[in-house]
């Protein structure tokens, strides 16, 4: 039952005794019937309902435990895809900052060349150290920066809601609970 059982990009689960702390199931064969705690699982992370980082095997992964009868149940997310969400999430909320300034610089320097243009150039301006502001400008700039960062803030706020809640992980979840109903009943 637990081999088709997948959590996000390649995680999985496995099960060990709660008894001998043996690995009872893992994907890797290689793993099956080795000491969990010989192949790196503190035994103070395995308690029902645990959620932290363990090293398997020498493999960093984000696990849940679960405790069923007399067996662990470990849904285990390699740090690899919790990398790669972390990544695209940085990758975008760069983007969008990077947007927000060029629109907020490109928006000064058309401004100022039409002012230039027409010949209104010294209107409106303050001198702020040996620098010449445009008052208007500045207003508008302001105003673009300020909804940029809250548009930055929403999609930061969105892409974590979208890799921390996926899709996925509400049907998981009702495998997991039908799976353990199934163990419970045989």
């Amino acid at each position: 039952m637990l081999k088709n059982i997948t959590v996000g990009q390649d995680g999985y689960v496995f099960a060990l005794s709660a008894q001998t702390y043996l690995i009872e199931y893992h994907p890797d064969e290689g793993l099956v019937g080795a000491d969990a705690i010989d192949a790196g699982i503190e035994v103070a992370k395995l308690e029902d309902g645990t959620t932290s980082w363990m090293t398997l095997d020498g493999e960093p992964l984000y696990c849940h435990v679960g405790l069923i009868d007399d067996m662990y149940y470990i849904q285990a997310a390699p740090a690899s895809d919790m990398n790669a969400s972390t990544m695209v999430t940085v990758g975008v909320i760069l983007f969008a900052f990077t947007a927000v300034v060029a629109a907020v610089a490109l928006y000064g320097i058309f401004v100022l060349r039409d002012d230039e243009r027409r010949g209104e150039a010294e209107q409106g301006d303050a001198k702020a150290g040996g620098m010449r502001i445009n008052r208007r400008i500045a207003k508008k700039a302001a105003v673009l920066s300020a909804v940029g960062f809250i548009g930055i803030i929403v999609i930061s706020f969105y892409m974590q809601t979208l890799f921390a809640l996926p899709s996925q992980s509400l049907a998981m979840t009702e495998r997991v609970e039908q799976i353990a109903q199934t163990i419970k009943t045989s």
